[in-house]
């Protein structure tokens, strides 16, 4: 490295004088500049090893896009497990049955479908069959569900003072079977106002009574055509 220093002074005559130094050249000592050269180069090949042996050994955590469908299916009347129910999910072709206290699992792609629970055929005459429609985001979904009791044929039982008859479903006879909004109605019955004893005593007494509610409706048109009406807007509020 060369250094010039330049030197101004005004003597006491008024004229200036100015002295310039000798050039001054500083010597490199010798290996100084290849030995940083060769530390820096260490550093950096040492760098590019750990970076390279860091991103060899990150290992990725592969995301779930399966779910565990698993839960029981019971009796809604007396919350006992039931065997041999056959769950079918026909839109992924998977179906097995209920085990001891009605258990059972499917293991499916994640995304939402529609589960079908049909009763075996020594419970056929006792339960209804059941379909309802699951969201299945990744991970373990409880598929706990309650079958409901079959209603029996029409009996009418007369008093003095009063008479008493059962009969099918009559939110089903006023919508139709097939009706996508009777599976809205079954799935709110069965997850919300079945699950408190003033729900489930109104659910009983709505069945016991269903043969009186009928006949009413099959005396009236306007009923029914009202009734109608009632049953699509409460499915529309509780649709999920």
């Amino acid at each position: 490295m060369l250094t010039l220093a330049v030197l101004c002074a005004l003597p006491m005559g008024g004229a200036a004088v100015c002295a310039a130094s000798e050039p001054e050249t500083v010597q490199d000592q010798p290996g100084n500049f290849s030995t940083a050269t060769a530390a820096l180069d260490g550093a950096v090949i040492a760098l590019d090893t750990a970076s390279i042996s860091s991103s060899s050994t990150t290992s990725v955590t592969p995301v779930p896009t399966t779910a565990i469908f698993s839960g029981s299916v019971m009796a809604f009347d007396t919350k006992a497990g039931l065997e041999n129910v056959d769950i079918s999910i026909p839109f992924v072709g998977r179906s097995t049955r209920s085990g001891p206290g009605g258990a059972y699992q499917l293991v499916v792609p994640s995304g939402q479908y529609t589960v079908y629970y049909n009763p075996p055929a020594d419970l056929a005459a006792l339960y209804l069959p059941l379909v309802k429609t699951f969201d299945m985001p990744p991970g373990v979904v409880n598929g706990d569900v309650f079958l409901m009791r079959a209603p029996t044929p029409a009996i009418v039982t007369t008093t003095a003072s009063s008479s008493t008859t059962t009969g099918p479903c009559p939110a089903q006879k006023v919508l139709g079977e097939d009706n996508p909004e009777i599976e809205n109605l079954r799935d709110f019955r069965d997850s919300t106002v079945a699950q408190s004893a003033v729900g489930r005593r109104i659910i009983e007494i709505y069945y016991n009574n269903a043969g009186s509610i009928n006949a009413a409706l099959d005396r009236s048109p306007l009923l029914q055509s009202a009734a109608r009406k009632a049953l699509e807007a409460v499915s529309l509020l509780v649709q999920r």
